[in-house]
């Protein structure tokens, strides 16, 4: 097989067609999720912090826009799709100076062959694939640090460490579950106590913790928030629920991919079946097994709300064992991991280009007999641009005038009313569990300015009730129908608000 003989190459055709597969979902517009827009929407205010996240994506994103002053997904989806190229090489290199090169191929194809990976986290503009990138640059630096001696040069690959974790830090908070992890392994691996003797870790972990300051100034500022609010998903006692962990399972190998989730538990196995003797193998079990174990355990007595994303770094360490797991068997002309490899190709593949389809065109949703899509709402639908807008707003002056905002009352919303019109006309949450924009974006600065609601119809009963009081008089201007072809996707109600009285008491959660 290629993997086998021409390991380069494949990881040269991996980057160039996954790369390939970014850009033209960028270009088309697709963004798969209301969650992306949020993301976008938040990062045209420049913080310390976020409420939800720490900045880094926020301020890549913020960055991309000021330079280019472009509101392109394309363009601000490019750093992020860059960063994917990096991981896919770091990744390959990992396992290249772990095992060798084609187990580092084979780890680099996991990454590109797990839905996750190669969409989520390497695809669209938000946190996890910044953090993918600087984790990956860290555990390469663990890796180099095997076999330097020189006491200066094993400093510098120490703060090198320290300021991968802290940029992975600045992305997501779950990168301190795999420093934790990487604490684990130094205990339990004898030839590496060593370190808790050298000063670099220590350096390395100040280094971590300055760059992280922003995010501790921030919560400061804010009573801590954003901590008490990430803390509490973990320390909410419901009850032990075993259906709970069965389900959080389930939603990790669905994310990851069966077809290399499977693989990567029995990676991870037979990696602790190996024991603390081989640092090789043991280095990627335990930085991985930390995260996947750790979160599984807490979603016993706390729901896990379909996070089960919250696991990703630990397979992400685990893919070069996994690589070197399946190279293992290939050269045994293990058939069945021979078809495995290929038919998880394909799998990836037709998953991607069927959902893809499936977002550009509804094509399968409507063709799903009537019994079991009456009432249900299509999630395809959340991927679509809402277009007809602007035209709207533009038709009616609204992006030529001064004084005005848009309202809407859901975060889901206003990122996607943000991402067409933001450029042109701020748009405030009048919401509770606002989440980021009950900071980001401070209605008290638009007070005694008009503004135009953008609601959907299943919140255009309660628009009175919930902001009427907030304005001098609201009046109803037009539907505006955003269709996929033919069908419907979503009717916006568009109303004209006079004179904002007095901020919407803004909630974060």
């Amino acid at each position: 097989m290629l993997v086998l003989e021409r390991p380069a190459r494949l990881v040269a055709w991996t980057i160039a067609c996954s790369t390939a597969f970014r850009i033209a979902i960028a270009v088309a517009g697709l963004d798969f999720d209301h969650s992306e827009a949020y993301y976008i929407a938040n990062a045209r205010s420049f913080e310390l912090s976020y409420f939800d996240h720490p900045p880094l994506a926020f301020w890549i994103i913020w960055l991309t826009r000021t330079v280019t002053g472009a509101d392109a997904l394309a363009i601000l989806r490019g750093p992020f799709i860059a960063m994917s190229i990096g991981s896919t090489w770091m990744l390959y290199r990992i396992g290249t100076d772990l095992f060798d090169k084609r187990a580092g191929a084979v780890a680099a194809l996991l990454l590109n062959l797990s839905p996750l990976f190669t969409i989520s986290f390497s695809a669209w503009a938000q946190p996890d694939g910044p953090m993918t990138f600087f984790l990956l640059a860290a555990i390469l630096l663990i890796v180099h640090l095997e076999g330097v001696i020189r006491e200066r040069q094993r400093l510098i690959r120490w703060l090198g460490v320290g300021m991968c974790l802290g940029l992975a830090l600045l992305s997501k908070y779950s990168t301190v579950v795999v420093a934790f992890g990487l604490i684990l392994f130094a205990i339990t691996s004898p030839s590496h106590r060593r370190w808790f003797s050298e000063p670099g870790p220590y350096l390395g972990a100040a280094l971590a913790l300055a760059m992280f300051s922003p995010v501790l100034i921030w919560n400061w500022h804010h009573d801590w928030i954003s901590f008490g609010f990430q803390g509490q998903r973990a320390i909410e006692f419901e009850g032990i629920n075993f259906l709970s962990l069965l389900e959080t399972i389930a939603g990790q190998a669905a994310l990851i991919g069966p077809w290399i989730w499977i693989p990567c538990i029995q990676a991870c196995m037979w990696g602790f079946g190996q024991g603390p003797r081989d640092w090789r193998t043991w280095l990627p079990s335990v930085i991985g097994a930390t995260p996947i174990v750790l979160f599984s355990i807490i979603s016993l007595w706390v729901s896990s709300g379909g996070h089960h994303h919250w696991q990703a770094p630990g397979y992400l360490a685990l893919f070069p064992l996994a690589g070197h797991f399946i190279v293992q068997r290939l050269e045994r002309d293990n058939a069945l991991t021979r078809n495995w490899l290929l038919a998880s190709i394909a799998a990836t593949v037709l998953m991607v280009s069927l959902v893809t389809a499936e977002i550009a065109t509804g094509a399968l949703w409507n063709r799903l007999p009537s019994s079991l899509v009456d009432g249900r709402f299509n999630p395809s639908l959340k991927g679509l641009r809402w277009r007809e807008l602007r035209p709207a707003f533009d038709a009616h002056g609204f992006t030529r005038q001064s004084r005005l905002f848009v309202a809407t009352t859901a975060r889901g919303v206003t990122g996607k009313v943000d991402f067409e019109l933001g450029s042109k006309l701020p748009a405030f949450c009048l919401c509770g569990d606002a989440r980021s924009f009950a900071f980001s974006h401070d209605s008290r600065s638009a007070v005694g300015w008009d503004a135009v609601i953008v609601i959907a119809d299943d919140q255009e009963p309660q628009l009175m009730a919930r902001l009427g009081p907030f304005f001098e008089k609201i009046e109803p201007i037009e539907v505006v129908e955003v269709r996929r072809g033919d069908q419907l996707v979503i009717r916006l109600h568009l109303h004209y608000a006079r004179n904002y009285l007095r901020p919407y008491p803004t909630s974060p959660f």
